[in-house]
């Protein structure tokens, strides 16, 4: 008997309208008997309407402030937990799926799934977070979990209760207004929360599985979010998760290079027959440089933007060992010519 799985997903940004259209698009092609649950209240008529021609979606009501931002997961989960769903399932709208998923899910009622996070050694794990956060260290996760897929059960309702308690207190919300280059580690954003709880005493019995960087889930966030060595083990194809984790491929602002050779492009361009010729513009709009790179590798979607990957690898770690020898970082200079 196939299990029917509920997802859920929220917009606000009338910009990001293209991200839902992809992901419904990509989970309807590869799971046809799931249930999409569209939190959009803040987003067009046109979209909604189009929505509404896919038998699996359910158009949502649910009061979100906007300047929650992404700190509406828990909220979410618990709602669709309230409405009788069993084990819902969060899924970023920056996400294309690549094939059949529901296996990831086919969990006992105890555990959780996560993502894992592209962060290599520095601050890996939870322990950080946790103790950043106050709380005592129950344990210290080997991964760096992401938000970005989140599936939970009514076994989870204590933790989603504490998720949200948490990004209610009033020095993660003064953070979140500020820059996101000013935060600390351990509250960057509702995902740091989340793994500081996974890393406390009072949640370390939770059983905790995630989708892996690389193998199960492209974490595209700059040039080697998806990493060389990732890259080449998947010769086969793409993870059957990715995620524009970084800049978004339709915003105009963020149509760089990078983008235009990611694994992003290449999961998106399957569906470019589900979007407007206004919203599939940037699927054609490619350098020389992206198009020569496309025929050197055959249009192979993990390998063509491997030489971008290589060098911000190398790039980084040529950054970590002058820090480990305490060269001075060279000053950015500013549109304005200051530093």
């Amino acid at each position: 008997m196939t299990t029917q799985h509920h997802f859920c997903i929220s917009e606000n940004r009338v910009q990001d309208e293209v991200g839902v259209k992809l992901v419904v698009l990509s989970l309807v092609q590869n799971e046809p008997d799931c249930i999409l649950h569209l939190f959009i209240d803040d987003l067009s008529e046109e979209l909604k309407s189009w929505a509404r021609d896919f038998p699996q979606v359910v158009l949502e009501q649910l009061t979100i402030k906007r300047e929650d931002g992404w700190n509406i997961k828990a909220k979410i989960l618990t709602k669709l937990l309230n409405d009788g769903v069993k084990a819902p399932i969060w899924i970023d709208s920056d996400i294309i799926v690549t094939a059949p998923i529901g296996h990831f899910f086919a969990l006992e009622d105890d555990e959780m799934l996560v993502a894992e996070e592209f962060f290599r050694l520095r601050h890996r794990g939870t322990a950080g977070r946790t103790r950043g956060w106050g709380l005592p260290v129950g344990r210290n996760l080997p991964f760096t979990p992401n938000s970005c897929v989140v599936r939970v059960t009514d076994s989870h309702r204590e933790f989603l209760n504490a998720w949200q308690e948490l990004i209610r207190r009033p020095d993660y919300v003064a953070l979140q207004a500020g820059p996101w280059n000013e935060r600390p580690f351990y509250m960057m954003g509702d995902q740091d929360a989340m793994s500081a709880l996974l890393g406390s005493e009072a949640f370390s019995h939770v059983p905790v599985r995630y989708l892996r960087k690389g193998r199960d889930i492209a974490q595209c966030f700059g040039a080697d979010g998806y990493s060389p060595l990732d890259r080449l083990r998947n010769w086969q194809g793409l993870p059957p998760f990715v995620h524009a984790q970084g800049a978004k491929p339709w915003r105009k602002q963020e149509q760089i290079f990078q983008t235009q050779v990611d694994a992003f492009w290449y999961a998106a361009r399957d569906y470019r027959n589900g979007l407007t010729e206004d919203e599939s513009g940037w699927l054609d709009d490619r350098s020389k440089l992206a198009k020569l790179l496309h025929c050197m590798f055959l249009g192979h979607s993990s390998y063509v933007g491997l030489p971008s990957a290589i060098c911000g690898a190398v790039g980084k770690y040529c950054g970590t060992i002058a820090r480990k020898l305490g060269m001075p970082r060279q000053p950015s200079i500013s549109k304005t010519g200051k530093t």
